[in-house]
């Protein structure tokens, strides 16, 4: 009886250990991003959306490019619905290319955080040029002051197109 006991007692502290190892969050290098514990089980949504030629809403027989005089082009813009970040803008681009976005969030050592959205655009440039939309958001966010900026990188360099504070309550 005293070997099925120690046996079972082995078996369970062993469980343990391997589920403190499991769940623990993983180890950091010194000067590296420390997420806090209460972002740690933060479920952070991202989403984003293009309209015009890059989101294939174009016409019949043009190649791809959606022409046209109508458009309004506007700057970068950042900002704050509820717990949401939206990042919008609006513009002409070379046809050929193409663009995602994606995002970053960050949360340094001071407890500071940071989030950056990234158009990345590839392709080659051709002669023709049309419009689009492009919006991407970061939800589910805990409360608290977060610097935000969005960025283009385009080729070999990368531009800030917009930056703002937002404070998500």
């Amino acid at each position: 009886m005293d070997r099925k006991f120690l046996l079972a007692a082995s078996v369970m502290i062993a469980l343990a250990v391997a589920a403190i190892f499991f769940y623990a969050p993983p180890f950091q290098e010194k000067g590296a991003a420390v997420l806090p514990s209460d972002a740690w089980a933060s479920a952070v949504s991202f989403s984003f959306g293009m309209e015009g030629c890059l989101g294939g809403n174009v016409g019949e027989g043009d190649g791809g490019a959606k022409r046209g005089g109508g458009e309004n082009e506007r700057p970068a813009e950042i900002a704050l619905s509820g717990n949401f970040v939206v990042y919008s803008r609006s513009l002409s681009h070379n046809c050929c290319r193409n663009a995602t976005v994606g995002h970053e969030e960050t949360v340094g050592a001071d407890g500071s955080r940071r989030i950056d959205f990234l158009e990345r655009w590839a392709g080659e440039d051709c002669r023709c040029m049309c419009f689009s939309k492009i919006s991407a958001s970061v939800g589910n966010l805990l409360p608290g002051n977060y610097t935000v900026n969005a960025w283009e990188k385009k080729d070999n360099s990368t531009k800030l197109l917009a930056s703002a504070n937002v404070t998500v309550g």
